[in-house]
């Protein structure tokens, strides 16, 4: 769709789950996760051109591919989830070749989310423990260098979807908490968090109703997955960072939209009149 919301339009026809889209850094494709048929609980990547065309499967069993993707800048690796040894870690494809390497291994927690940094150095990812707690952590692209950069904290709280800015100095992610109000298990605490990684300061906007996802437009916007309210499905939003300016894209109540991410005009512009366009959610509609 473009970015004001118009002219959406559905690229797959799988009668299985497709989901997580990723651009290709110049635009041209599209990778993504789809489960291949009915008897395949587990997920593969795939990649498609632009316009939906020429899709072809890039991974296949025991890789068990999950939905969590992100190319290198220069595009020609895709860092995924595999759960091939029975824990989520973070995995790296090399498209011509088809050769995985396995970055992480920590075998007590998962590893998933990754994102990998415009300049092509780093990886920030989401390393969770159901007793340790969720953290937010960084490595370098080889996958040395694994430190956090936010620690866990005990308690129901999650932290997802860390994403580099386009100076591949901050990074943003989303931290939900629970308590149980009135004997029902409520968000307590829905905060999109900005983590500068050279100062370690923090800059927090409160979304009540609850956050899905996030990923960057500018250094100063970012697009959302939330909800306005807690019995609404989520839908894509604009949030200017500056100016606390929050817009609804798709404003659907039917369709669930997630993982939305952006492409700007030097990758592809999909008009006459230059408008930008963005890729979100499962893909296809009404899934």
């Amino acid at each position: 769709m473009n970015d004001d919301g118009s002219h959406i339009r559905n690229l797959t026809n799988s009668p299985f789950f497709d989901g997580n889209p990723r651009w290709s850094p110049d635009g041209k494709q599209i990778a993504f996760a789809r489960r291949p048929g009915e008897k395949h609980v587990l997920k593969q990547l795939f990649l498609m051109n632009a316009d939906g065309s020429n899709v072809r499967q890039l991974t296949h069993p025991p890789e068990a591919a999950g939905a969590n993707l992100t190319y290198a800048p220069d595009g020609k690796r895709i860092a995924f989830v595999s759960v091939k040894t029975g824990m989520p870690e973070i995995n790296v494809l090399d498209i011509a070749s088809g050769t995985v390497k396995q970055l992480t291994s920590s075998k007590v927690a998962m590893s998933v989310d990754p994102n990998w940094s415009p300049d092509g150095k780093r990886i920030v990812y989401r390393y969770g423990h159901n007793v340790l707690g969720e953290a937010i952590y960084t490595m370098s692209a080889d996958g040395t260098n694994q430190k956090p950069l936010v620690r866990p904290k005990l308690g129901a709280l999650l932290r997802f979807s860390p994403a580099w800015a386009p100076d591949s100095q901050r990074v943003v992610y989303c931290e939900m908490e629970w308590a149980t109000v009135n004997g029902v298990l409520d968000t307590i605490v829905s905060d999109l968090v900005i983590h500068d990684t050279l100062s370690n300061r923090q800059e927090r906007q409160a979304f009540p109703s609850g956050l899905q996802s996030a990923r960057w437009i500018s250094n100063q916007e970012i697009l959302l997955g939330a909800r306005e309210d807690k019995s609404d499905k989520p839908d894509i939003y604009r949030y200017h960072i500056p100016s606390g300016r929050v817009v609804n894209l798709t404003n659907t109540s039917e369709i669930r939209e997630l993982s939305p991410q952006w492409r700007d005009d030097n990758a592809w512009a999909v008009s006459s009149a230059g408008r930008k366009p963005i890729q979100w959610g499962e893909v296809k509609s009404g899934r």
